[in-house]
């Protein structure tokens, strides 16, 4: 009888579904730690917008002008950072077609900061609009409904969502 040396075709056939599956798999995790690092960064940076507009709104106390807080309303955020979030493609007095996933503008006629999710495969939103039409990520610089003493405004979420 003859000694059979290598792998039979079965065998190589069957490596290969259990390499095919293991890569599948890996992707799919890949997929969901991109969506979660993506939302991260954007959850952080609106809390730099947030952290950037209490400096500024502390700045205007110092200097005796703390009624000042009401000229920052309806302001673009961005201009609390000290650069734009990646992908920020500036202000816009209409929304921009073909708008490329990850990026941020602020729509100057609603005087709103957007953002427009890269991966949103666990991203649940409260559906304003029917159809197709995408629903975005909003901010807008406002008198927050529950006003401290000394904070007039605050960058407040339009669009309620979960992620994750």
């Amino acid at each position: 009888m003859k000694k059979q040396f290598g792998a039979t075709r079965l065998e190589i056939v069957v490596v290969m579904i259990m390499i095919a599956m293991l890569s599948g798999w890996l992707l799919h995790t890949l997929q969901f730690y991109q969506e979660l690092a993506e939302k991260t960064s954007v959850e952080t940076t609106v809390m730099n917008m947030r952290s950037g507009m209490r400096l500024k709104i502390a700045d205007l106390i110092i200097k005796g002008e703390a009624d000042q807080q009401k000229s920052l309303v309806k302001q673009n955020p961005v201009v609390f950072l000290q650069k734009p979030p990646l992908g920020y493609l500036g202000e816009f007095k209409s929304v921009p077609e073909d708008l490329p996933k990850g990026s941020w503008y602020f729509d100057v006629e609603m005087s709103q900061l957007v953002y427009v999710p890269k991966i949103s495969d666990h991203l649940i939103m409260k559906l304003d609009l029917v159809g197709d039409v995408p629903v975005f990520l909003r901010w807008q610089v406002l008198v927050p409904e529950k006003q401290t003493s000394l904070l007039a405004v605050d960058v407040e979420l339009l669009t309620p969502y979960r992620w994750f």
